[in-house]
């Protein structure tokens, strides 16, 4: 007898404009991703802003009841997992919640952004282990078929051992007139460059950082609040040193969203262009060889793999554990987000900061 695939029954909570990315997945895009088997559902949808509960019908998404608060939700309806896509300061709150009500959680990145809330979310660790949630960050922009590719150049050894990086992103245009982003003081780094950060820990093969250096700049013209410039240098595990510099200030052409970057090996290097496809470049090798066509995506506002994440969430809860090494679980997670957390106590305390003795204080 063949048994039925369990379909899992999700709270989405933030109705915002990155829900508009999400919420068609649980209705006709699900084809993408399990052809023509039905695996998500919407259990319930949560936003403080009701006017945002328009979207329940906007995208089908059936007679799922509507809540304000998170807390009603679980008083009412039954779920395995909650979908978190409120404005960034706010994710910790409800994967908090989400956790103690022994729900499995996939949320919009990051999962955290203050050195308490990380505090608190290393201290669920006991609980999503032994209760053996499922508890993943989107991020994206590793599924790109352009990371991808670089990624598998990586792992077939195509420039040998890899020494150092180099990095640059310019993108002076953001949309910085919703509100959030203008009262999150850390917007560029924990919105943006996390987006980088996690990337490069993707083509370094999920290598942790060793040593973090930050300097932190905010010129007085500034569209935000905190931050938008940063000079960082970060030693990664097996002496791998990256030089990463950000900028949402300026003016000037703009990066690929992904960021420009060579990556240095001991038999050549790997190009991402500011357009283009990726490049391989051996030692004497002035042509290059791309690594793929171009997928013409190098100046797309976003990489549009949400339904990656999804995928592999739902693989990955039907096997009870991460399917792969790559699935941004927090416990992977935590390594991505304790760079600019550190960049920033680097800043303030002028030194380097030691990744191991950071991440014991917490």
């Amino acid at each position: 007898m063949i048994m039925a695939a369990k379909v899992y029954k999700f709270i989405v909570v933030g109705l915002g404009h990155i829900s508009d990315h999400w919420l068609p997945l649980f209705s006709d895009q699900q084809k993408k991703m399990f052809g023509n088997t039905k695996r998500v559902e919407i259990a319930a949808l949560v936003d403080p802003d009701q006017t945002t509960h328009a979207k329940r019908e906007k995208y089908a998404c059936g007679d799922a009841p509507c809540y304000v608060q998170l807390e009603d939700a679980f008083k009412e309806v039954e779920s395995d997992a909650v979908l978190v896509l409120t404005p960034p300061q706010y994710h910790a709150r409800y994967v908090w919640t989400a956790i103690q009500q022994l729900n499995h959680v996939l949320t919009e990145k990051p999962f955290v952004t203050e050195m308490n809330d990380l505090k608190h979310m290393i201290g669920l660790f006991k609980t999503i282990e032994e209760e053996h949630l499922i508890c993943v960050v989107n991020q994206q922009y590793r599924w790109a078929p352009r990371m991808q590719a670089i990624r598998k150049a990586v792992d077939d050894g195509a420039i040998g051992t890899i020494g150092f990086i180099t990095s640059y992103f310019n993108e002076p245009d953001y949309h910085f007139n919703l509100w959030w982003r203008q009262l999150h003081g850390d917007i560029s780094a924990f919105n943006w460059y996390v987006h980088h950060y996690d990337t490069m820990r993707f083509l370094l093969k999920n290598r942790k950082p060793v040593e973090v250096y930050g300097k932190l700049i905010r010129v007085p013209y500034s569209k935000i609040i905190g931050e938008s410039t940063v000079f960082l240098q970060v030693t990664f595990e097996d002496g791998i040193e990256w030089s990463y510099n950000g900028s949402q200030e300026g003016r000037g052409w703009k990066t690929p969203g992904q960021s420009m970057f060579t990556i240095h090996g001991s038999d050549g290097m790997i190009e991402n262009p500011r357009d283009g496809p990726p490049m391989l470049y051996k030692v004497g090798d002035e042509k290059g060889v791309p690594l793929m066509p171009d997928p013409g995506d190098a100046q797309a506002p976003y990489p549009d793999y949400w339904h990656v994440t999804l995928k592999k969430f739902v693989e990955s809860l039907d096997a009870k554990k991460p399917i792969d090494e790559d699935v941004t679980t927090f416990q992977n997670n935590i390594w991505t987000i304790s760079i600019p957390m550190a960049a920033r106590e680097s800043h303030r305390q002028k030194r380097r900061i030691n990744m191991k003795e950071f991440m014991e204080s917490l």
